[in-house]
């Protein structure tokens, strides 16, 4: 049954700009989802990257002229998105050090001036949105300095310090993905040597999987994928260790190792109350997050070592719950 509009309560319209999909949905002001879509957008190119802006201006307008939507008054639209991030909703880099010329892509601006002013626009990183969006209502509810961290194809990250979302100088604060792990460790596409994004994602499982199978490693991976190592992914690597299988474990124990070596530096740089994991590898639950909190615990001093981590709580709403989130905290309302 759909909600009716609640007095004191405000609402708005959280987006989601991920590679391939687009979330949408009307948010209040207590992180409850009212209304929700999802469409698929063509994988950008990045010659096309600029005209994103321009292609989210139509999909919000529909949105927003929904009856449902409309009676509920929206006061802006928060959105969280891919893309390296400043304090004035423009994209300012990507990860990969040979794509620079694309850049700035002024996002935030771009749909103020499609919505003709009509509605305040807040655009922020889709990392630092998840991790506010579990700071504000989910698994960081009640502390005041929290590292999140969003693990899936990449890591991603922000940091809740003395219960501000911390952005630093320009912006960038939170790409936690790139703290080095490895000093000696190779280069990953971003030009960051031996960085935790190499070491502790889905995508260095599933890479490490393709060169083990290429290698003539016995495994279970191979029948799952019917002997074609280009074929295997890291949920793959999840299901074969599930079943037991030794390589896959070891694997996952080795990407967890490296994302609990980064956690455990993390912990003595902030000194947080908590840190909350979300993202798909997350989501695998013990048998991901048992050997990160092993590794966390080996490494941390005995005065950090009551640092609890948890499971993150909202999923894949966290982006857009927590854009909205920071744009009615902008607006004070």
């Amino acid at each position: 049954m759909k909600a009716t509009a609640e007095y004191g309560t405000s609402y708005a319209v959280g987006v989601d700009r991920g590679g391939t999909k687009i979330r949408m949905a009307l948010v209040n002001s207590h992180g409850e989802v009212l209304e929700f879509e999802q469409e698929t957008m063509p994988v950008q190119t990045l010659a096309a990257l600029r005209e994103v802006g321009n292609q989210l201006v139509p999909m919000l307008e529909a949105f927003l002229n929904r009856p449902y939507v409309r009676k509920y008054s929206p006061v802006g639209v928060g959105v969280s998105s891919v893309g390296v991030m400043n304090q004035r909703g423009e994209i300012m880099d990507s990860c990969f050090k040979y794509e620079q010329d694309h850049y700035p892509i002024p996002i935030q601006k771009v749909l103020q001036e499609g919505l003709r002013q009509r509605y305040p626009v807040l655009v922020e990183g889709d990392a630092k949105s998840a991790v506010y969006g579990e700071y504000r209502f989910g698994a960081g509810r009640g502390v005041r300095n929290m590292i999140g961290l969003t693990i899936g194809t990449g890591v991603g990250g922000g940091l809740i310090l003395d219960g501000k979302l911390y952005h630093g100088k320009d912006g960038y604060a939170g790409m936690l993905g790139f703290l080095s792990v490895d000093m000696y460790g190779h280069d990953c596409a971003s030009g960051v040597r031996g960085c935790l994004d190499s070491y502790g994602c889905g995508t260095a499982i599933r890479k490490q999987a393709q060169l083990a199978l290429e290698r003539g490693e016995l495994s279970r991976l191979k029948e799952l994928s019917q002997g074609n190592p280009s074929l295997v992914s890291s949920e793959m690597v999840f299901l074969a260790a599930a079943e037991g299988d030794r390589l896959a474990k070891e694997l996952i124990d080795e990407a967890a190792y490296a994302l609990g070596i980064g956690i455990a530096s993390l912990i003595h740089a902030l000194n947080p109350e908590l840190v909350v994991l979300g993202g798909g590898l997350a989501e695998q639950g013990k048998l991901f997050l048992d050997p990160v909190r092993e590794t966390v615990q080996q490494h941390l001093m005995g005065s950090f070592a009551q640092t609890p981590i948890r499971e993150a709580e909202l999923g894949n709403l966290a982006g857009m719950i927590g854009a909205v989130a920071l744009l009615m905290e902008k607006l004070k309302v």
